[in-house]
Formats: C-alpha cells, structure tokens, sequence
C-alpha cells in the first residue's frame, strides 16, 4: 500500500501544508516534509508489494501532477530565509560616501567571474547602458573539458541575444547533426538526427574547445567601452547593514586587498564558487569524477556526429572538438581507483566500440590523464539585497545532455529583460521583486534540464538489477520509435516545458508497464503486472526524489 500512502499525501496533505503554511515559509520557517519525502520515496527495500501497487503508481503520479502547480503557486508567494554560511566584510562607511579606488565612478554593476556565463553577461549589460567591472582570477583561456557542446537550445538563445558571431568566428568548431546511442551490453545503437525546424532543416549544434570559446567571449566583453576588466582575485563581498555594495579583490600579482562598489553585485565563479554557502541554502553534491582526453585522428568517428555509450561500468560521451581530435568523456563511479591506468586498460576500453577502442587505449597510455569532480545542485531563492549569483555557482546538474550552457544562456536572457526595467539598481524592492520573476520564469528550463539530465545519469550509471532491467526498456522505448521527438528536443533545450517531460515519463511508464504484461504467457499475466508495478517503483524511486529536490 506504499503507492496508495504516497498517492495520499500528494494528494492531500502536501497541498494542505503548502497552502496553510505559506506564511511561516515566508519568515524563514522551512517545511521539513519536502526534505523527508524523498528519503521516504527512496526507502525502496523496506517495502513490500502487492496488486494494489499498480493502482498506487496511478494515485501517485496523478497526486504529483496535482502538486506541480499548487507549487508553482506557494513558489511565488514565498522567499528563502538568509543563509547561515557568511563570507561578507563589512564596508567602510567612510571609504563608501565616495567612488571607488582606481574608478571615476562606481560601476553600476560588479561580476565576480570572467567565464562563460560572467564574460557573456558582462557585454549584453554594457550594450544596454550599464557599467560593469569583470573581475577574473586569471585571463589565461581555460584549458577545461566542460562547456564544449553547444546544444541547438543554447545556439537559438545566443541568437537571439545577437552574439551568434561569437561561435561563428571560430576556427575548428564542428556543427553536428545527430548522435548515437550505443548498449554496450547488447552492443546494439541508436542513431538520432537533431530535430528539424519549421523549414524542415536540422537544428544543429556546435562542438568546440572550452578554452577557444571563454576567450571570444572575454573578447566581445572587451571591445565594450563600458566594461573593465581586472586581473585579481575577490576574497571578500563588501556588506552594509544586510545588503552587499561591493567586493574586496586583489590584484594579480599584488598582495595589496583594494575595495570596488557598485549597486549590484554578480557572483558567477563557477562550481567552486568561494561564496555559494553565503548566498543560497542549496549544498553542491559531488556525485562522480569525469575523465577528459583527446583522440587523435580517430576516422571511426565522423565530425558531424556524437555518441553516447551506455556501458557496463561507465558511461562515455564522445564528440569532435575539431576536424582531428574527438573529445572523450568517461564518468567514473565510487573515485578514481589507484592504479588508474591499468583501470582504463582493463575495464573501461572494453566497453567501447570496437573501432574506437585502440585509439582510447593509445591516448590513455601515452597522454596525461585529468578528471574532475562532477556534482549536483538545485536552484534555491536568492533574496541577499545587492547580490546576485548565477551559472554553475547557482545551479549544476551531470554534463551527460551537455544542457548546462543552454540553462546559464536563457538565465543571462531573462535576467537581462528584468534589468532594463529597473532605472534604479539601489532600489532593493524591485530588484527583490525581479529575483522572485526570475525564479518563476527559470523553472521551466532548470527544471526540465536537472531532472531529465540527473534521471539518465541515474538510469545510465546504476547497476542495481531492477534499474538495469529499467534501463533496458527505456532504450527498446526509444529503439521502438514510440518516443517521439519530445526526449530529442528536450536533451537538446528546443523543449524546456516541464509538462512536456512529464508527458515523456507518463509515456515512458506505460510502454514498461505494457511490455512487462505482455511478455507474460497469459497464465502468468497478473505476475507481468506485478512485475511491471515493481519497476514503475524504481523509476519513481529515481524521478520523483529529483522532482521534489527541484521544487523547494
């Protein structure tokens, strides 16, 4: 009767507490059930199964279609309680009746980060009138493996911003066209073409090197007159009363601390961020390591095409980063082993396809090996007065849909939008009021990349039985061509509706729940429905828990 209980509650009494407390949430106080539902959704092995779990999925999923929008509701209405982790100074009230030092006047806004999201900000601001100062800890372009993928979703938004030439003038980016996904259990695939647009051509997206496409957008900062940019590393956030008015920064190569005001302040320092904890409640997860090489000349690989290999141990995402190098990606479970080469030789390479195979173990004898820690961290309110934090520091999902650039572009848009209509950036109550806009106007595209990115992650990397037999299914789902184009367009950010992936994991429920009946001889039928309610569960165990996680 698990389903039947949680049914229940979403149906009643979830939605009662959320109406009925709204104004305790709003002085602070949290509501502990939304944190306690997820640990009880995941309780998987203290349960037992009956018939009635089949109509329990029923109650449950329809309670949570009902929850969405009672949510949607109580998210406008209410706000977050201040953070309890500080990284603020107090500024000199002294030093703060006149400009800054080294400026003629206060910058009317201060980006602590030159990186994709902060250089990009930086130059759409200075068009629409207002001074900005970049600070960046080192202006050398970034030699990383993230944010090389540029989903058609993020190229549209560019687009529309009007910095599509950005990418355009840059030598060696690969327009691609679809991509593969590979079992490497069953060594069978799939190969997807990129949704077409209304002229019936495909919406490509662009691969390139991280490092070439931070340093265009450093440039295009640059040549606005209204932006300065410097070198240095901010080691504090400047604090009157309760709002931020500035950051103390050291210059590269000066141990001198100098202090810069503005009237709003925005932190965009990427996953590692010095001042997260100080601004939002939400706590970065590390969830695996991501190793990151380069295959040389590699012919198996074309340069209008990606893959995605399912393996037995580790999941790769490969695609050109130039006409002769393949980028490749291996998510890595449980920290790097010890003796990690031998690791790659013995157990990772032989989950790849044959043709790409001798290239990955020549590279991973020969090259240096880099990973990264990878992690997990849902959006939470932003209500420090003078302060903003946005990007990887403010919202981070698993790079496997590459949807992360796509999610930082449409926030920089919307958050552009709200800015012009604000004359006066001191004026806290409006700037509030467009915190709470941008919220409500982000979850569409946050929610739909975190869930449906953190919901592969988990079908494509856990090995437990029933999540292997799921998994399993979900790629005959989509081998069977019912899936239709609503998982393409969503992976690729051209559909960001939340009701669209619901529809998507509806869908997706009813042809595991109809294979696992009718693969059953008929005197075994009533099994089959046990057997499909029984893997429902584990799909619910995995979705709703991230659901939930969004919607506080």
């Amino acid at each position: 009767m698990f389903f039947v209980g949680v049914g229940l509650e979403l149906h009643v009494i979830i939605p009662y507490t959320v109406l009925t407390q709204s104004r305790e949430k709003q002085e602070g106080v949290k509501l502990t059930w939304l944190r306690a539902l997820p640990q009880m959704l995941a309780m998987s092995d203290l349960w037992g199964f009956t018939g009635h779990e089949v109509w329990g999925v029923f109650v449950m999923v329809s309670g949570l279609c009902l929850l969405l929008p009672v949510y949607y509701w109580y998210s406008a209405q209410s706000s977050l309680s201040s953070a309890k982790e500080r990284k603020f100074k107090k500024a000199s009230r002294s030093k703060r009746t006149h400009t800054s030092e080294s400026f003629q006047e206060d910058p009317d806004i201060i980006i602590v980060g030159a990186g994709v999201l902060g250089a990009t900000m930086a130059t759409l601001l200075a068009q629409d009138g207002r001074k900005v100062v970049l600070i960046e800890r080192d202006m050398t372009p970034p030699d990383r493996f993230a944010g090389e993928w540029l989903t058609p979703g993020t190229l549209h938004t560019l687009k529309e911003m009007g910095l599509e030439e950005v990418t355009e003038s840059l030598n060696g980016a690969q327009l691609l066209v679809g991509f593969t996904l590979h079992a490497a259990d069953t060594n069978t695939h799939i190969e997807m073409t990129f949704p077409l647009d209304g002229s019936g051509q495909v919406q490509k997206s662009k691969t390139l090197r991280n490092g070439d496409f931070v340093a265009a957008l450093r440039k295009a900062a640059m040549e606005e007159p209204r932006v300065t940019i410097i070198e240095g590393v901010v080691t504090n956030l400047l604090e009157e009363g309760d709002r931020i008015t500035g950051v103390e920064y050291k210059v590269k190569g000066s141990a001198e601390p100098k202090e810069v005001f503005a009237s709003l302040t925005v932190v965009a320092d990427g996953q590692y961020s010095n001042f997260r904890n100080s601004l939002i409640s939400s706590k970065y997860t590390i969830i695996s390591q991501m190793l990151g090489v380069i295959l040389q000349d590699c012919p198996e690989m074309r340069n209008d095409w990606a893959m995605l290999v399912v393996g037995d141990q580790n999941l790769f995402i490969l695609y050109p980063i130039s006409s002769n190098e393949t980028r490749v990606l291996v998510d890595i479970q449980g920290g790097i082993p010890k003796n990690f080469q031998q690791y790659l030789i013995e157990t990772v390479s032989p989950q790849l396809p044959d043709p790409i195979k001798d290239a990955f173990l020549k590279t991973v004898q020969s090259d240096r090996l880099k990973t990264v820690p990878v992690g997990y961290l849902g959006s939470s309110p932003m209500n420090k007065p003078g302060v903003l934090i946005l990007g990887d520091a403010y919202s981070a999902r698993h790079p496997v849909l590459a949807s992360g650039m796509a999610v930082a572009m449409k926030d920089i848009s919307i958050w552009r939008g709200l800015l012009k209509n604000i004359v006066d950036l001191y004026d806290d109550n409006a700037v509030l009021q467009a915190k709470k806009k941008f919220r409500w106007s982000r979850n569409s595209h946050s929610f739909v990349a975190n869930v449906f990115t953190q919901f592969l992650f988990h079908l494509y990397t856990t090995r437990e039985a029933s999540t292997l037999q799921l998994r399993a299914l979900y790629f005959d789902y989509f081998k069977s061509g019912q899936s239709g184009p609503d998982p393409l367009e969503m992976m690729m950010m051209l559909s960001t509706s939340p009701w669209t992936l619901l529809k998507h994991l509806l869908a997706t429920a009813h042809f595991v729940f109809w294979f696992a009946v009718k693969s059953a001889p008929w005197y075994l039928k009533p099994l089959g429905a046990i057997t499909g309610a029984r893997l429902l569960y584990r799909g619910a165990t995995i979705v709703f828990p991230l659901m939930l996680s969004e919607l506080q």
